[in-house]
């Protein structure tokens, strides 16, 4: 099932990707998104080895922060209330609250016994780096000061 989800998942992504590309700049927007997902992954998992604080405590926070984001962008989409500066600014939310989660995603692989749930931990932190990337698109793509995109 884990697999069938990652595949339905890129084929879901692909497009997105695609439109991408075809903006100006564009094989620069997706590497860099692509780059600085890995390395934020890499500085995340870092800090999940060396931190030692409640993270249980911390990513219900981020939880109800990302509920919150959710129902602003359900309130926005109806009434069309983000501009750009709202936009970008939704954006860098996005990023920080999954940023937090990949986080409480790597420490609780950390504490967790060696037969808990693999797949479970897996796909959260498979979303977690997913919508990182998907956040940085945004980003790199028209609210990051890129003048240059059909998009500003």
């Amino acid at each position: 099932m884990f697999y069938l989800f990652t595949a339905v998942m890129g084929v879901e992504v692909g497009p997105l990707i695609k439109m991408y590309l075809h903006l100006a700049n564009g094989q620069a927007i997706v590497f860099d998104a692509a780059l600085t997902t890995a390395v934020g992954m890499a500085v995340m998992a870092l800090i999940a080895q060396i931190a030692n604080f409640n993270y249980q405590k911390v990513g219900n926070y981020a939880v109800a922060a990302l509920f919150g984001l959710i129902i602003v962008s359900i309130i926005a989409g109806f009434f069309r209330l983000m501009g750009p500066a709202a936009y970008s600014l939704y954006s860098w939310a996005g990023l920080a609250i999954f940023a937090v989660l990949l986080l409480v995603d790597f420490m609780r692989l950390r504490d967790s016994p060696a037969n808990s749930t693999p797949v479970f931990m897996a796909l959260s932190i498979y979303l977690d780096a997913l919508n990182i990337f998907l956040f940085l698109l945004q980003i790199f793509g028209n609210g990051g000061g890129r003048r240059d995109s059909k998009w500003s």
